[in-house]
């Protein structure tokens, strides 16, 4: 019969995903096993970090970003703390070595607890997820969706710009009518005071001798 714990052991490892899983039991969290595609993600071998401390391991040299590190063991301590999973994101600047400079990556990881009988956590899967693209396309939408909004804002505020300056000028053509009504009632009044003044002079130049 086959060992099924070996058996799950290399299951394990071939997983698809970045998955670590760390014993509770001492606070450094030993490191009981690791996908393929953890250790390749973190270039690291498996013989090198089995039966280690997670502390010790990513807390010596260049393996891992340091505020990634502290971060990720603040939240495995978390978990055995409440009993409950977590997640927590962050990014992490490039590199420059000499000449060439390699780019920022944002990072993803999670936390699940496996309990025993008695509710204690005495596993913990680490899970650590590259998430650059999904952030990358996540900011392009969000810048897209800001020129959207500003777009729409700005014709907005051309469409109101048009509107004020149509009830500007329709306000000026109406003030204009009523200006060219308002003079041409004066231009009446004085020619009918013109009239009038004619005519009464003409009565008193014709009028008999006496009446004046």
């Amino acid at each position: 019969m086959k060992n099924f714990t070996t058996d799950i052991i290399k299951i394990f490892n071939t997983v698809p995903g970045s998955y670590l899983v760390v014993d509770t039991s001492d606070p450094g969290y030993p490191i009981l096993a690791a996908t393929d595609e953890y250790l390749g993600m973190n270039s690291l071998k498996r013989e090198d970090i089995l039966g280690k401390n997670a502390r010790e391991v990513f807390t010596n040299g260049d393996v891992m970003h340091r505020e990634l590190v502290t971060r990720s063991f603040a939240s495995l301590d978390r978990v055995v703390q409440t009993k409950k999973g977590n997640e927590d994101e962050i990014f992490i600047p490039g590199k420059q070595d000499g000449r060439s400079t390699t780019s920022g990556r944002y990072m993803k990881s999670a936390n699940t607890p496996v309990f025993d009988d008695e509710g204690k956590v005495v596993y913990i899967i680490h899970q650590l997820e590259e998430i650059t693209g999904k952030v990358a396309q996540e900011i392009k939408i969000n810048r897209q969706e800001d020129l959207t909004t500003q777009l729409k804002e700005s014709r907005a505020a051309a469409l109101n710009m048009m509107r004020d300056a149509v009830e500007a000028r329709e306000l000026a053509e109406r003030s204009n009518r009523i200006l060219k009504d308002e003079i041409r009632e004066r231009q009446r009044i004085e020619e009918e005071l013109r009239k009038q003044e004619y005519n009464t002079s003409q009565i008193i130049k014709y009028a008999p001798a006496g009446i004046y």
